[in-house]
């Protein structure tokens, strides 16, 4: 039996307080407002822009990159800006070396790519024509082709060609554009897979092109392009070899055979081929068709490795003499020569037959062929 004391009193209290609604507490701040996760980002990899922000792409946080003006360069022959006609600052290079990326094609750490965003790409050239020429033109020639399919990446559209053992390195190329619905501008790049490189390039090479994003109409305004003989001249002056976008599909060792004229068939090398492994533009041989073998003798030496490179044959023929100097005959009258003017000829007097003299005022010229005393 309960008592009705303090005890009972006690119960009901707590009883009372049980019952009542408790305060709502409030919520903190940040739950009511969610931040934006941002661009979701492959694991592993971090998102590149160019410096206008127009271009983007994930790359591997491991490979180093270059933007705008440090990823196109010059604007040579070998990049974009070169076809295009302007200058494009929308551009990103990316590699797990870009030491090697603008090395031999040999070099095991060049895997990467390259790719700008243009609208003058897009209103000058085709899709076909940014992939199988121009930029990529020797890919036919040295390279196996592999399977070409369509992009599968909204809301672009565009196609990727795989090029397979270019100049028989081992050496594979993704080349793709695409652009966005209405095409007001396009993305076109080249991606590198060296030979001997892990699996994780092949992976990340094609999740660059499966993930670039572009904003048109945020596209830096064009710029003008330094003319090809600026470009070449300064490369010339430069005792660097300066980097170029799209590296070289041959290795020096190739280039060098070429220049020694022992790989035929090849197509001309560019400045920025030669460049890239330490040669001087002028380097084709500029004796070619000249007949005189020592055509090369007297240039600088090393400026044209196919004639007097470090490892050229010496010249065949003997050291050049310096030719004697040539003293006058003393000066004797010719006897061949008819006396001077106003003299009678006597024939007896001269030895052999002469000129005769304007008019024959002696008449020795007897059957009219000009000579005398014969």
């Amino acid at each position: 039996m309960l008592s009705d004391g303090p005890q009972a009193a006690r119960f009901e209290f707590e009883a009372e307080e049980v019952k009542q609604d408790p305060e709502p507490k409030p919520e903190p701040e940040a739950a009511e407002k969610e931040e934006d996760p941002g661009p979701s980002v492959r694991p592993g990899y971090s998102l590149v822009g160019d410096p206008s922000g127009s271009l983007s792409v994930e790359v591997p946080s491991s490979w180093s990159c270059e933007t705008g003006e440090d990823s196109e360069g010059p604007g040579g022959e070998n990049s974009w800006s070169y076809y295009a006609g302007e200058y494009l600052s929308a551009s990103i290079t990316t590699a797990r070396s870009l030491d090697a990326w603008y090395g031999p094609a040999s070099d095991s750490k060049g895997s990467g790519a390259y790719m700008v965003a243009s609208e003058t790409l897009a209103n000058q050239y085709t899709d076909d024509e940014l992939i199988y020429s121009l930029l990529h033109q020797k890919k036919q020639t040295n390279c196996t082709a592999g399977p070409s399919q369509e992009i599968d990446h909204p809301p672009y559209s565009g196609k990727v060609q795989t090029w397979f053992d270019c100049n028989g390195l081992g050496t594979d190329y993704y080349v793709f554009a695409a652009a966005p619905e209405g095409r007001a501008c396009v993305v076109v790049g080249g991606a590198r897979v060296v030979a001997g490189a892990s699996g994780a390039d092949q992976d990340a090479v094609e999740h660059i092109v499966d993930s670039f994003e572009v904003d048109c109409g945020s596209l830096p305004p064009s710029a003008p392009l330094e003319s090809e003989a600026t470009n070449s001249a300064s490369a010339s002056a430069s005792s660097t070899p300066s980097a170029s976008p799209e590296p070289s599909d041959l290795s020096c060792e190739e280039i060098q055979a070429i220049l020694n004229s022992e790989a035929p068939g090849i197509e001309a090398l560019t400045p920025e081929e030669l460049l890239a492994c330490g040669l001087s533009p002028e380097a084709i041989d500029p004796c070619e068709g000249n007949p005189d073998p020592n055509c090369g003798e007297n240039l600088p030496e090393g400026s044209y490795p196919s004639i007097n490179g470090p490892e050229s044959p010496e010249p065949s023929s003997p050291e050049p003499s310096s030719p004697e100097p040539s003293s006058p005959e003393p000066s004797s009258p010719d006897p061949s020569s008819p006396p001077s003017a106003g003299g009678d000829i006597d024939c007896d007097e001269v030895d052999g037959p002469i000129e005769t003299p304007p008019g024959d005022p002696d008449n020795l010229d007897g059957d009219g062929d000009g000579l005398a005393c014969e």
